[in-house]
This record gives structure tokens, C-alpha cells and sequence, in this order.
């Protein structure tokens, strides 16, 4: 940022901080997406996919990291009883383009080393904001650093932050009973089950300044209305 703000390209004293533009889309798909089911929640638990083959060279035990969030997930949802789902990443129809990085088989693959076959992953269908839909309707979402989460503890629902890699560039940005550091089954069973049993009251007002803080998207001014004037006013403003 620094570099950026010294740069000649950069106006000064322009910056705007605004909210995910793509949680905005979300929000205004999901006032007209028709339920699934008339239940509040389909899912106790979401793993927010994050299949990271190769990431050992670069980050190593980073994988496991990753891998361990769906492994005590599934195992915790076997032992309680719990609904778990876990959230693709990768589109099931990624197009020409996106089709070198977003391969499903390997996704698919990669999570078999750790929970096997045991669980399905959800493929993403990019334009009905699978995972996005699949985060609202589950009791807590959870994912070591995908923005997902932060866009999903914007509008209140339930997540856990699980940096399980020991390197805490990683950590979730605020402190809290979303942020989870100790890589051990038994501490991510108390955190979950704690998150669970815990009602919306309790949870919104604990959750209530780092849901603004992570991501502060507006209802009221939503990003890509903002976006739009913006980019209209710099184009007029050079005509």
C-alpha cells in the first residue's frame, strides 16, 4: 500500500474502503433464490474447500493444514450426529479460460487423502453462488483462508478461522471464538460444538464489531452501485 500511495498513478486521498463486490451480487441473488428446504439451516457444519496439492514445497505442512479442517469436520459430524457439507472450489464448468486452474477431479482427489469418499464435495456452479448459498444455510462455516468466510461473518452467519499451519500470516484478523490455532481434534471438537450451542443473540453480539470490521459491505449503498458511480464520475471527470 505504501508503495502504491507513493507511486505518481495513485490518487491520494481517493481510497474508499468498500465491501466485497461479489458478496454484494450475492446478496441481491439470494433475495430471489427460491429455499431449498423451508429449514433455517440444512448443514450443522460447512468446509469451505481449499485443496492445495503441491502447496508442501512452498509452505511446508501446509497441506495438511488444509486437509485437517474437512478430516475433523467429518470426523466430529460421524460422532455427533452432525449434517457436514463441504463447499468445492473448483467450477464444475470452469470455462476455457479458467479450466487450467479450476480442475474438479483434482480437487476431488486431493480431499481422498484425508476424508476418503465418505463425504461428496459440493461442485460450484460459479453464476448461483454455490458456495456462498451452501455457507448461509449451515450453523458454522469454517476454512483456514478463504475470503468466503469473511464475506460470510459480514452478514452474521456462524464461522471458524482454523490455521492449523502454524505460520501466523494466516491467522484470522481478529481475535475470538472464530479463530482457531491449536491443530488437534479435541480443540477443534470444543471450539465447534461451543459455536454450536451457542444461540444467534449470544453469537451476533459477541460476533457483532468483527462482522463489520472483516468485511463492511451496505445493504443500503451496495458495492457495485458504488463502483458504478465511481467509475462514472472518473470517466466524466476526464471528459
Amino acid at each position: 500500500l505504501r508503495s502504491l500511495v507513493g507511486s505518481e498513478m495513485c490518487i491520494r486521498d481517493s481510497f474508499m474502503p468498500l465491501g466485497s463486490l461479489r458478496e454484494a451480487y450475492f446478496r441481491q441473488y439470494w433475495q430471489h433464490a427460491l429455499p431449498i428446504t423451508s429449514e433455517r439451516y440444512d448443514h450443522d457444519l460447512c468446509v469451505v474447500a481449499e485443496a492445495s496439492p503441491g502447496w508442501n514445497r512452498l509452505y511446508p505442512g501446509s497441506e495438511d493444514a488444509f486437509g485437517n479442517i474437512a478430516k475433523y469436520a467429518v470426523r466430529l459430524a460421524r460422532e455427533k450426529g452432525l449434517k457436514v457439507v463441504i463447499a468445492g472450489k473448483r467450477d464444475i464448468t470452469p470455462g476455457e479460460i479458467r479450466a487450467f486452474i479450476h480442475q474438479r477431479d483434482t480437487e476431488v482427489d486431493w480431499y481422498q487423502k484425508y476424508i476418503g469418499s465418505e463425504v461428496p464435495i459440493t461442485p460450484r456452479i460459479r453464476d448461483q453462488f454455490t458456495t456462498y448459498g451452501l455457507m448461509s444455510r449451515s450453523r458454522v462455516s469454517m476454512a483456514l483462508m478463504s475470503t468466503t468466510l469473511r464475506e460470510a461473518a459480514s452478514r452474521g452467519c456462524r464461522v471458524l478461522s482454523c490455521n492449523f499451519s502454524g505460520d501466523r500470516r494466516w491467522d484470522f484478523c481478529m481475535d475470538g471464538i472464530w479463530s482457531l490455532t491449536e491443530d488437534s481434534y479435541e480443540s477443534f471438537a470444543e471450539r465447534v460444538i461451543t459455536l454450536l450451542s451457542m444461540s444467534d443473540e449470544a453469537y451476533r453480539l459477541e460476533s457483532a464489531k468483527m462482522a463489520q470490521y472483516v468485511m463492511n459491505n451496505d445493504d443500503q449503498h451496495p458495492t457495485d452501485v458504488v463502483l458504478e458511480k465511481i467509475i462514472a464520475d472518473a470517466v466524466s471527470a476526464i471528459a
